[in-house]
């Protein structure tokens, strides 16, 4: 299909509830957007919705630029603008959700309207420079182009890939690792979700979130973050590691073997084929669920089972990037079951200024700032999103918009401005070197005073965070539960056989 072609399905698409006058509004401001900069993106995802990004020019051709996008959305007689403030600088944990999230209604839009609304938008796009790109490392997905993938054992995430895609674009997320389903690598639908993204602007990353095995035909073990340099890499370790399986509960771990599976991603690693990230060390569960032991690797100190040196040996060893913080930890006090233990988790606390008491996210960030001081490793925002909330045209700060990881394609490049897009190699490349490394920062709004995300980050309405609560209630119960307790089943089963 002709790019021409393209463009004339997005912009009906966009304008199907337009009246005359809202459409002719609409071509001024689409005129002023492309002439400034922001090329259209030609993917129709949502009725009466256009998006511009300065990764692409007018012609809808790539740029190399990072992505900086604008919504559009045009009504019967109004058109609605909503863009991000992208800045990660220290400053921006003081932003309001007002400030973070920028909302035009327009019914009447004369030259001075367009002039401050462009100068606007391009403010706001230059908090993120051309050559800083976002990663999204971590969250889960259900629904693939009508597939449900928690009906078919493979993840537990609440969303579809629409709604996901659209958020990230919106959170101007550059390179997607994200969609990590537990313990499988859905091949088919992730090259569905890639061709769509890149279209999108999106380079898509093969990823799993890997339950590292206590031991062979073991249900538990720490969760790990595995970003692989291609999806045939991908395909290769599901089919030889992860298809194998005993329990239908996602979350829980394949029939492998932990030492091969190690041995593999220390081979992985070595060629640049493979980066892995531990994901919430302190995963903020304080007392396990039926059948789910804790599945941080700082959780397994925490509950006596591993001395803390034990944890400070791994990461060194097998290890790229350490989470600073889980968006969905909580912030309960932990507790640690050997006093010498929490001893040394509170001194590195300490240490760091992070906080004054033992909870997860203060864990978390100590521990990835040692981690950082000790061996070089990287830090990554641990998103985690199972819930996308749908984009809309309000003030709300969600998913990748509370906390970012970025990777600065300057500093990896050695160049003043670079001219060229890194590739997902590239990004693999950057995990991997300790000087790579260097270019990967992460942007936490954090509290000391709160010890969590500062409260514009976190401005979900009491509505909304009741009904997600109901949600992954209901979800768990439908899903979780009945997969955990057939686990449990045949695990009383195999001890009389």
């Amino acid at each position: 299909m002709q790019w021409e072609e393209m463009q004339t399905q997005a912009i009906a698409n966009a304008t199907a509830f337009a009246g005359k006058k809202a459409r002719l509004e609409f071509f001024k401001l689409h005129e002023a957007l492309t002439s400034s900069g922001f090329g259209p993106v030609n993917v129709p995802l949502q009725k009466g919705l256009m998006i511009y990004d300065r990764s692409f020019t007018k012609e809808g051709q790539p740029t190399g630029k990072s992505s900086y996008s604008v919504f559009v959305w045009v009504g019967k007689n109004t058109i609605k603008i909503r863009y991000q403030n992208p800045s990660i600088s220290p400053e921006a944990a003081a932003l309001s959700p007002f400030e973070i999230s920028n909302l035009h209604i327009e019914k009447v839009l004369n030259s001075k309207d367009i002039e401050r609304i462009v100068a606007s938008i391009s403010q706001n796009a230059a908090q993120k420079p051309e050559y800083v790109y976002f990663l999204a490392l971590h969250d889960h997905i259900r629904y693939v182009n009508g597939e449900d993938l928690v009906r078919l054992n493979i993840d537990d995430g609440m969303s579809d890939w629409i709604t996901m895609i659209l958020h990230k674009k919106l959170e101007n997320i550059d390179f997607d690792f994200g969609s990590s389903c537990h313990n499988h690598f859905p091949y088919k639908q992730m090259v569905q979700i890639k061709q769509l993204e890149e279209r999108m602007g999106i380079e898509k990353g093969a990823s799993v979130e890997l339950t590292m095995p206590f031991s062979k035909r073991s249900t538990n073990g720490p969760h790990h973050l595995l970003w692989f340099a291609d999806f045939e890499v991908a395909k290769e370790y599901h089919e030889k590691f992860l298809e194998r399986r005993i329990y239908k509960y996602p979350a829980y771990a394949p029939d492998a073997s932990p030492k091969k599976l190690k041995k593999a991603h220390e081979q992985l690693r070595e060629e640049r084929l493979l980066a892995v990230g531990i994901a919430h060390p302190s995963s903020g569960l304080r007392l396990p669920m039926v059948g789910v032991p804790p599945v941080g690797i700082l959780d397994l100190v925490g509950y006596g089972a591993y001395p803390f040196d034990w944890a400070i040996e791994y990461v060194a060893k097998y290890a790229d990037s350490v989470a600073c913080f889980n968006a969905l930890a909580g912030n309960s006090n932990v507790t640690f079951a050997n006093p010498s233990e929490e001893k040394k988790m509170v001194e590195i606390v300490r240490k760091w200024g992070v906080g004054k008491t033992l909870r997860p996210n203060t864990i978390n960030l100590a521990f990835a700032y040692e981690m950082q001081s000790r061996f070089g490793t990287a830090m990554h925002a641990d998103n985690d999103v199972h819930n996308f909330h749908t984009v809309k045209f309000k003030h709300t700060v969600h998913g990748y918009g509370k906390l970012r990881t970025a990777l600065n394609a300057a500093a990896l490049f050695g160049e003043k401005e670079p001219k060229t897009k890194p590739s997902i190699r590239d990004v693999i490349g950057a995990f991997r070197q300790k000087d790579g490394r260097l270019a990967i920062s992460v942007f936490v709004p954090y509290s000391q005073e709160e010890e969590d995300l500062v409260k514009a980050r976190k401005n979900e309405t009491v509505v909304q965070i009741l009904e997600e609560e109901i949600g992954k209630l209901g979800f768990h119960l439908r899903h979780t539960i009945p997969a955990i307790w057939q686990a449990i089943k045949v695990q009383i089963d195999s001890l009389f056989h």
